[in-house]
């Protein structure tokens, strides 16, 4: 990421990964209409989105140019079509490379959510949450085995993924907190 940019933004407690969320990573998501088969969005991306997608990938990439001029407040500077799923795990990795806490996997009724977490406060409220359920199927004499296959049990759990690279360390536990090294090829 560039030195200019990288405490530029504030880090906020949560990002939902959808396309609000992938402009935090300066990626901005154009449209589908440009794969003939509907499988991949068009992306603009700033200078710090580049540098993700091809840490990602681990190669040099030869993107084509920009379709707009900004993503967010920042100047787009590249553009690349990305599958719909590529996308989602580009953000993933960009999240845990700006050091979230944790990504959440929700199905809830609201609807399917990733979301990358970076209060320890709120993590925990994800993690109460999960226990209650546990807890509340043990009353009921389910089993840990059994919880999992029960669709109405499931329904209030998120899947939390740890982020491996976090640690844990007094500059972490405010908003704003600077973010560990991390290699990541």
């Amino acid at each position: 990421m560039s030195e200019a940019n990288k405490d530029k933004k504030p880090i906020p407690r949560s990002v939902v990964l959808n396309p609000d969320g992938y402009r935090f990573l300066g990626i901005n998501v154009l449209t589908g209409e440009a794969c003939r088969l509907g499988q991949r969005l068009l992306c603009d991306l700033t200078e710090d989105a580049k540098a993700l997608v091809q840490q990602y990938f681990g190669a040099e990439i030869k993107f084509d140019k920009n379709n707009n001029s900004m993503v967010g407040d920042e100047p787009a500077v590249a553009s690349m079509m990305l599958g719909r799923d590529t996308l989602r795990e580009i953000a993933v990795f960009g999240m845990m490379a700006k050091n979230c806490l944790a990504i959440i996997d929700s199905d809830k009724k609201t609807g399917f959510n990733r979301i990358a977490i970076f209060d320890q406060a709120l993590l925990g409220q994800y993690q109460r949450s999960n226990q209650e359920q546990f807890d509340n199927a043990a009353k009921l004499g389910i089993s840990s085995g059994d919880f999992y296959k029960s669709p109405s049990l499931i329904e209030g759990v998120y899947s939390i993924r740890p982020n491996p690279i976090y640690r844990a360390g007094p500059q972490n536990e405010a908003p704003g907190r600077k973010a560990t090294s991390m290699s990541m090829g």
